[in-house]
């Protein structure tokens, strides 16, 4: 695999989590459930890692101690009923690849703590439904450049299906599609170039995995200043650009325009105007679906909308 591409993969899976992290767990059907995971450095040997278990009250408990973690990545464990997924890398060494044939690995360990390599591929990222019934893992297509593929597998761990970018008409996205999650039997991911969003997707776990794509091209929408509702298909999002470095923010605070947030009806098209700020944005997530957070713009505070 070309080098040029081992970095593209490794750029785009970085670029995930800024889409993701105001995208999980908003919705009904997405609830948090019990526990949250966290990863430590074993405190006598660096190159393990201990995994805890957080409880609502924030106790922690050590749960097992394993190798190569995938400490870098934005989204590398989940927990759902009792049993943790979680990505692990070989072949990197200090963050960079030391081995051609590096991997990502997706693995389960159940409560008992028994582990099961689920997947390997290089640039894996993954989604595991409420219940377990659905599981989604997204990672660069080995024989095609610029194309990714995702493998449906069932709650045994038994991949279904691969889908990829081409056959689902988003190869022009080249490697630049987002996993959100699964909403039900749904599991919802968005494409565009970077981080600005041209079309939000649904793949129908029930349906034989037919796709369901909405064109948001015509809207302002980038992966910072988005998040959607799955149970009304409405997003939310603001206009406020995409900034990469301090100097490009100091500019456009000082010019003072006016940022709008934004609901829009997937189905309906329907698009209304929800506030203002001078030059700050919004930071939306939904909460539940018929709540709506998002900044204060006069204030360090969230604003709670409710929505019939």
């Amino acid at each position: 695999m070309h080098k040029s591409f081992v970095v593209i993969v490794i750029i785009v899976a970085a670029l995930f989590g800024g889409i993701f992290i105001l995208n999980k767990d908003k919705s009904s059907s997405t609830a948090a459930v019990g526990f949250t995971v966290v990863m430590k450095e074993n405190a006598n040997d660096k190159m393990l890692d201990d995994i805890f278990l957080v409880d609502q009250d924030g106790k922690e408990t050590l749960f097992t101690t394993t190798s190569s973690v995938h400490r870098g990545h934005y989204h590398v464990t989940e927990y759902h009923n009792g049993n943790i997924y979680l990505l692990k890398r070989t072949g990197f060494v200090d963050g960079k690849p030391v081995d051609e044939n590096w991997t990502d690995e997706l693995w389960k360990f159940d409560e008992n703590k028994r582990e099961t390599k689920l997947f390997s591929a290089k640039g894996l990222d993954f989604r595991i439904a409420t219940g377990e019934k659905h599981g989604a893992i997204f990672f660069a297509d080995p024989s095609q450049q610029g194309i990714l593929d995702i493998a449906m597998f069932d709650k045994h761990g038994t991949v279904t299906k691969t889908l990829n970018s081409a056959s689902l008409g988003l190869a022009k996205y080249d490697l630049f599609i987002f996993p959100l999650f699964w909403a039900g039997d749904n599991l919802w991911f968005t494409a565009g170039n970077g981080p600005t969003i041209s079309v939000v997707n649904k793949i129908d776990a029930n349906k034989d995995f037919s796709l369901k794509t909405y064109d948001v091209s015509a809207l302002p929408v980038q992966g910072l200043e988005f998040t959607l509702n799955p149970d009304k298909e409405i997003i939310a999002f603001s206009d406020f650009p995409v900034l990469f470095d301090k100097a490009s923010a100091d500019k456009f605070a000082a010019e003072e325009k006016t940022i709008t947030l934004f609901t829009y009806d997937l189905v309906s098209k329907d698009k209304q105007a929800i506030a203002t700020s001078i030059a700050k944005p919004f930071h939306p997530a939904w909460f539940d679906p018929d709540t709506l957070e998002y900044d204060d713009p006069n204030a360090e505070v969230r604003i709670v909308k409710e929505f019939e």
